[in-house]
C-alpha cells in the first residue's frame, strides 16, 4: 500500500505496468479477462482427472475438496444468509460433492465417467482455447502491434504479471518444470498434436530469465 513518501514511487511504478495506448490497454483487458474466466481457473484445472489412476496419484486434490466441502457447509449452516447466497453455495456444494465423491471412491459409474470426460474437454478444448487466444492476443496488432517478448513489447505489464503466474500454474500442473522445455508439457497434456505458439513460448522464456520469477518458484513451480 502507498503512503507518505512512497506515493511518488508506487505511482511510477503503476505507470511502468501501464500500457502505452487504448489498444494495448484494451488487449492487456482482455488478457487479465480471459485468465480470470471459469474455464481457465487453476483451481478446477487442479482437481481434473480422466482416469481412476489420475485420481489415485492426487492425493492432495482429495485434501483439497475436502477442505473445501467442510468451508462451504459451514458457510450454508450460518443464520442471516440470504436466500440468493444459500441457493449459490448449495450449487456450488453440491458441483463439489460430485467431484469429492470420485476422488473418494463414492461416484457412480456415470458420474465418474462424467467427471473423466468433462475433465478431458477442459484440456483438450478450453484450455487449448484458451492458449491459442492468448497467443492471437500477444503482441497486439495493428499499429500497436508491438515484438515481444512480453505481452504488449518489451516492457512488462500488469497483463505480464497475470500472465506468469497462471501459465507457471498450468505447466506445472500438466507435469511441467521450471526450464525452458516445461511448457512443453501442456502439449502433452493437451494431445491430438497441439503445439504451444511461437509468442507463447517466447513469453515462456523470458518469464524463465526475470529474476522474481524465479525467486517466486525458487522452489519449483506451483
Amino acid at each position: 500500500m502507498c503512503s507518505g513518501g512512497a506515493d511518488l514511487v508506487c505511482l511510477n511504478y503503476s505507470i511502468a505496468l501501464s500500457p502505452a495506448s487504448l489498444e494495448l490497454a484494451a488487449i492487456s483487458s482482455q488478457i487479465i479477462s480471459l485468465l480470470r474466466s471459469p474455464t481457465a481457473d487453476p483451481n478446477y484445472l487442479f482437481v481434473t482427472a480422466v482416469s481412476p489412476a489420475e485420481v489415485a496419484a492426487k492425493p492432495s486434490a482429495k485434501i483439497y475438496l475436502e477442505n473445501r466441502q467442510r468451508a462451504i457447509e459451514t458457510h450454508i449452516s450460518s443464520p442471516n444468509l440470504s436466500p440468493k447466497t444459500t441457493a449459490f453455495l448449495k450449487s456450488v456444494g453440491d458441483l463439489n460433492g460430485l467431484r469429492l465423491a470420485v476422488y473418494q471412491g463414492k461416484a457412480s459409474a456415470q458420474d465418474r465417467d462424467a467427471f473423466f470426460a468433462q475433465s478431458k474437454e477442459t484440456w483438450t478444448t478450453q484450455i487449448r482455447n484458451t492458449l491459442d487466444t492468448l497467443e492471437s492476443l500477444i503482441g497486439g496488432g495493428g499499429e500497436s502491434a508491438t515484438a515481444g517478448p512480453y505481452t504488449l513489447g518489451d516492457q512488462l505489464s500488469l497483463a505480464d504479471l497475470h500472465l506468469m503466474a497462471w501459465l507457471a500454474n498450468i505447466v506445472f500442473l500438466a507435469g511441467g518444470q521450471k526450464e525452458k522445455e516445461g511448457i512443453d508439457a501442456l502439449e502433452t497434456k493437451i494431445g491430438g498434436g497441439w503445439k504451444v505458439g511461437e509468442k507463447l513460448g517466447a513469453f515462456w522464456d523470458a518469464s524463465l530469465l526475470r529474476p522474481s520469477f524465479n525467486k517466486v518458484y525458487a522452489a519449483g513451480l506451483h
